[in-house]
């Protein structure tokens, strides 16, 4: 016996045990909504709406008044002749003698008039619970786009690797067949060598989409959090495409909106800057309680008897800060300019994404009564087959290998199917995740 026969018999012993019933069978619908719940994508920018909020918290606190609460413990020497004015903390105090003094100090400053700075601090906050919004939308449509890429992977190889174990299974009838039909001297050693070859690619096949198939459930789980086995999970064939009018304009998906609202924030945050180069105008107020003593540091705390108010009208002007605000200035043109830029980018690429989809899936609408000829032509020949089989009208090597070659056609016609399915998927997706 030849060495490649003897190898194909060691494959024949190796891959000879049946192939385990599926015990899980997923669906498009079931992954879709498990994704929801666990994909990182979507809880972080959920986290990111939340912060925002705080964030219009933050910027809301610019409308409401400062409280404070201050104490100043200070030894003043006194180094000259007469009468001497000092201060305690940001309080003013005569003294004519070195002396510990303590102050405890209520304050209250409120600012009454900037120049609008505070209103879009205000603006630019809600604006970035818009861009929080828009990008938990945007994720959940990345989210969704890129589940429904791995489920048709997974359902892709999972047809794919259970055809071709389908397949092995008759090459191997085929060889078995051959090999008695050489014994007896009907065919000959190289049609015999001929199945062997052809076994062993379709069992390297059968190997290559095992481990294509490990790794496609490995990134499923990615996004579902859960672990499928590879000989117990099932995929089942995809839904009816949903009905899809037409596609939405292309600036109303997330992605889009996101980046104009990034846009129109920047211009804010440049106002903003432009505002606060002006003068700003407040009052301040303050209740204290202060007290000295010359000699000793615990009688000058123990007697906090003199009080003291004040209320302060304060106009502060930064006119000068090391050309700080000019270089913010031009950080944030540029940073529009560059958001435009990706803009345009983004926009072009979701064009082409879309129009790929949507060219495939018109094919399929296209294909549809060929692909219901050529089904019902591989039916017929199957069947015809079969016929001629029982009739012993041919051989049954020539049944087993005529049927393999339909198997082949049927896989690669489900194969395309498939893909121009998960292109109509894609389309109902994009419509579904545009914001209104």
């Amino acid at each position: 016996m030849s060495c490649p026969v003897i190898l194909i018999l060691a494959i024949f012993w190796l891959l000879g045990r049946p192939f385990s019933a599926w015990s899980r069978t997923l669906t498009l619908n079931s992954v879709l909504d498990r994704s929801h719940e666990h994909a990182w994508q979507i809880r972080i920018a959920e986290k990111d709406v939340d912060i925002s909020r705080y964030g219009l918290m933050e910027a809301r606190s610019a409308y409401y008044p400062t409280l404070s609460l201050r104490f100043d413990n200070e030894y003043v020497d006194f180094l000259g002749d007469g009468d001497s004015v000092v201060s305690v903390g940001d309080q003013v105090s005569a003294n004519d003698a070195s002396t510990f003094q303590h102050s405890f100090t209520l304050g209250l400053s409120y600012v009454l008039y900037d120049f609008g700075a505070r209103k879009l601090r205000l603006e630019k906050a809600r604006r970035e619970i818009d861009i929080a919004d828009f990008g938990r939308d945007a994720a959940l449509l990345e989210t969704r786009l890129n589940v429904l890429d791995a489920y048709g992977q997974c359902l892709q190889l999972f047809l794919q690797r259970r055809m071709t174990g389908e397949m092995v299974r008759l090459r191997k009838q085929t060889f078995k067949a051959l090999q008695a039909l050489r014994e007896a001297g009907i065919v000959g050693q190289v049609r015999l060598n001929n199945a062997a070859v052809d076994l062993a690619e379709d069992i390297s096949l059968w190997d290559e989409l095992t481990d294509l198939m490990v790794k496609a459930l490995e990134n499923l789980s990615y996004f579902t959090g859960e672990q499928y086995s590879l000989e117990h999970t099932a995929f089942a064939g995809l839904p009816a495409v949903p009905a899809t009018e037409s596609l939405p304009d292309f600036a109303s998906f997330p992605h889009i909106k996101s980046l104009d609202a990034q846009i129109a924030g920047a211009r804010a945050e440049r106002a903003i800057v432009l505002r606060g180069m002006l003068p700003t105008i407040g009052f301040t107020a303050g209740y204290r309680m202060y007290g000295a003593d010359e000699d000793d540091f615990d009688n000058s705390l123990n007697s906090l008897r003199a009080r003291d108010a004040t209320l302060s009208l304060v106009a502060r002007w930064e006119f000068f800060s090391g050309f700080r605000d000019v270089a913010r200035l031009n950080r944030l043109r540029l940073q529009v300019e560059q958001l435009r830029l990706e803009k345009g980018r983004r926009m072009d690429q979701l064009q082409q994404q879309v129009r790929t989809a949507e060219r495939i899936w018109q094919l399929a609408e296209e294909a549809h009564d060929r692909v219901d000829e050529r089904q019902r032509i591989l039916k017929q020949s199957d069947d015809a087959l079969e016929r001629l089989s029982e009739q012993r009208v041919i051989d049954r090597v020539t049944v087993l290998e005529q049927r393999i070659e339909l198997m082949e056609q049927e896989r690669d016609m489900k194969i395309t199917q498939l893909q121009r399915q998960l292109a109509g998927w894609q389309l109902s997706l994009w419509a579904d995740g545009a914001t209104p």
